[in-house]
């Protein structure tokens, strides 16, 4: 269901909601979540950066309990408006991950490292962008919510090999 009020939403205008989400959360973790973030011994940026892992994970849930809402529904039964916390959760993991990473990147590594890690956390990301692309095209599910666990499932097995990697 796409009707706000008197106006109908178009699939692309909810594009929007990723774009201001990332804009707003850049301020909001610097001077509020990161703050509450270090009293409870989330310090760190590679900490950090185990945050935004975990909220992505939850962005794909958050996908898949939507697309299982839907299917059940119907389309146009469920509202465009259960997509925000998943354009959320997915924004506040970019702005945890790419923003963290980066500080550490010329905060922490060491001169030599500096540009190395950039580079291989840009190849990583691309690696990423293939294995989604990869695992789309063969469509290994009938139903794309269990393609949104699948790749929930990928990213908590790559969160925990980053965590005992960091």
């Amino acid at each position: 269901d796409r009707k706000l009020g008197n106006t109908i939403i178009e699939p692309d205008q909810v594009q929007v909601v990723n774009a201001i989400s990332v804009i707003v959360l850049v301020f909001v973790c610097e001077y509020i979540l990161i703050p509450l973030m270090s009293k409870i011994y989330i310090r760190t940026h590679l900490h950090r950066v185990c945050v935004g892992i975990l909220a992505s994970i939850l962005a794909f849930v958050c996908a898949a309990v939507l697309q299982f809402q839907i299917n059940r529904a119907g389309i146009g039964n469920v509202h465009v408006v259960w997509m925000v916390p998943q354009y959320f959760l997915l924004a506040l993991g970019e702005v945890l991950v790419y923003v963290q990473f980066t500080q550490f990147c010329y905060r922490e590594a060491p001169i030599q490292m500096k540009s190395i890690l950039q580079a291989t956390f840009a190849v990583v990301i691309g690696c990423g962008n293939l294995i989604v692309a990869l695992i789309a095209s063969v469509e290994f599910f009938k139903e794309i919510a269990y393609e949104f666990l699948l790749f929930a499932g990928i990213v908590t097995i790559a969160m925990f090999v980053f965590i005992f990697l960091s």
